[in-house]
């Protein structure tokens, strides 16, 4: 879906696949999908956000990571990229220092 707001111009995906699992009790790999919104400013640069869950592990029910990549330019042309993200906790658990932390870890190994 794409949408056009003056010079701000948003596109939004939604993609399922199999992602690679790296925490105990937990299967190899989890049905996964990613909901994106890129959204383009004119010249001043892009966001690309996303909200990840993940599905066939236990617990995460209670989560769902949300990120956001940011790309701007100066008035010099110079490009500065920022990454950032957040685990939105839906519901209480006694495992979420272990959650935090074993996403984290994940989350900047793909960078």
């Amino acid at each position: 879906k794409i949408t056009q707001l003056g010079s701000k111009e948003e596109t939004t995906r939604t993609m399922e696949y199999s992602h690679p699992i790296n925490a105990p009790l937990a299967p190899p790999s989890a049905r996964s999908r990613k909901e994106q919104t890129l959204i383009k400013f004119s010249t001043y640069g892009i966001i690309l956000e996303t909200e990840t869950y993940v599905d066939d592990v236990p617990m995460v029910d209670c989560f769902y990571v949300k990120d956001r990549i940011v790309v701007a330019f100066d008035q010099n042309k110079k490009t500065k990229v920022s990454a950032y993200f957040d685990i939105r906790f839906v519901k209480n658990t006694l495992l979420r220092a272990f959650i935090y932390h074993t996403t984290k870890s994940e989350f900047i190994k793909s960078f």
